[in-house]
């Protein structure tokens, strides 16, 4: 038996779409995971002000959508904390409840990727789980604001048949 490898796509989902979908679809198939959680936020700190779904609409929508994905379970990690956690705290948490034996990975997108530095402790967040980033074709994901160590472990799969 191989080890476990769990992915975690968090994001608004405001509304789930498509897009978001093909995502899982395309990180269940690539990086071969067990089971993709789709992670609705709860209040996304970055989003400001924006009026949003409330999160268990959200939640319901994203279940709905994900119905006919077997290996996709929409998870209410952040909608059931108790304060609204930072991405580095999901991520931790996981790490407890799954162990230190189970890959982990944690999917973003390349807008968002850009921006890591901003977020609340990234160096956490990147040294505990393998980070997949993600991009529509044809759009470049910058590295610039990366650490020389960070720099050094990226692997570009986009050449990559699927």
């Amino acid at each position: 038996m191989g080890e476990t490898r769990i992915a975690a796509y968090g994001g608004t989902f405001d509304p789930i779409h498509n897009g978001h979908i093909e995502i899982a679809r395309a990180v269940v198939r690539n990086f071969d995971v067990d089971q993709l959680l789709l992670i609705p936020a709860c209040r996304p700190p970055h989003k400001g002000s924006k009026a949003i779904a409330g999160a268990y609409h959200r939640f319901t929508m994203a279940a709905l959508a994900t119905l006919d994905e077997a290996r996709v379970v929409v998870s209410t990690i952040e909608l059931d904390a108790p304060d609204r956690p930072y991405t580095f705290e999901t991520i931790e948490r996981l790490r407890n409840q799954f162990g230190l034996e189970t890959s982990l990975f944690f999917v973003m997108g390349a807008d968002s990727f850009e921006e890591i530095n901003t977020w609340r402790e990234p160096s956490r967040l990147i040294s505990s789980t393998n980070l997949i980033v993600v991009t529509r074709p044809g759009h470049d994901v910058g590295t610039s604001h990366l650490d020389a160590a960070y720099k050094s472990a990226i692997i570009d799969l986009r050449d990559r048949e699927s």
